[in-house]
């Protein structure tokens, strides 16, 4: 069995790298986002223009509610290059914090393998009220251990489908990223004003930068998906031991 575990877990590995390595394939400067004058976008920056559109007077109705829809949508956009940016983090710091969860689990698990409490007979209880207290206490805590083994059962389970399905995110959003990138090069309306074009490329920056930092934290997320995998692994051996 241990041999098998191995070879799975080879076989992770290997995929994780792959699928990292494919993003690097692509064209150089189609990871390039294009220039643009003035500070990079941020939440802030795009705050502020919607406040300055919600006080600005002189606007036809119609020109201020396209507006407020494109910078809502950046907004939206680079709240989700956060978030994505935040678990970026999160993964970078798991591959540091779970080799040392998972020596721990190893030697907790030894300990209990070596010295398996054995449950108490009856003689050690001075009455039967005591005794039944005991045994719904055990039943208590069995059922209990019962609910965190299944969970970590299926926690494991949906990590070791991580990979296929973040290889299928990471071509969507190539995909997703070559239509921005076609949008921005396309040329403006002529019926559209300058002030809805500037919102407009704004949206698709925006989005260009929530779609890369996504790809940043599926990559990352593959490069510590072996050592979240053991550690799952670990966890449910040792809730089988309760």
């Amino acid at each position: 069995m241990k041999a098998i575990h191995k070879k799975l877990y080879g076989f992770m590995v290997l995929l994780c790298l792959l699928l990292v390595l494919i993003p690097s394939a692509w064209p150089a400067d189609a990871l390039k986002l294009p220039e643009k004058s003035g500070p990079e976008l941020s939440v802030e920056i795009v705050t502020a223009k919607i406040d300055e559109i919600n006080k600005a007077s002189g606007q036809d109705d119609a020109t201020q509610k396209k507006l407020l829809e494109l910078y809502r949508q950046s907004l939206d956009s680079l709240k989700a290059a956060e978030s994505n940016d935040a678990q970026t983090k999160k993964f970078v710091q798991a591959i540091e914090t779970a080799p040392v969860e998972i020596d721990k689990i190893k030697k907790a698990i030894a300990q209990q393998q070596q010295a398996r409490i054995q449950p108490p007979i009856l003689s050690d209880f001075n009455n039967l009220k005591e005794a039944e207290q005991q045994l719904l206490k055990v039943k208590t805590q069995y059922t209990s251990d019962e609910a965190n083994s299944g969970a970590l059962i299926t926690q494991a389970r949906l990590l070791s489908e991580r990979p296929l399905k973040i290889g299928q995110r990471l071509a969507e959003i190539r995909q997703s990223e070559d239509k921005a990138m076609e949008a921005l090069k396309a040329s403006t309306p002529t019926t559209e004003s300058p002030a809805v074009s500037e919102a407009r490329q704004w949206m698709l920056l925006a989005q260009l930068q929530a779609l890369r930092s996504e790809t940043r934290m599926l990559n990352q997320e593959l490069v510590s998906m072996p050592l979240l995998t053991e550690l799952a692994n670990q966890q449910r051996d040792q809730a089988k031991l309760h």
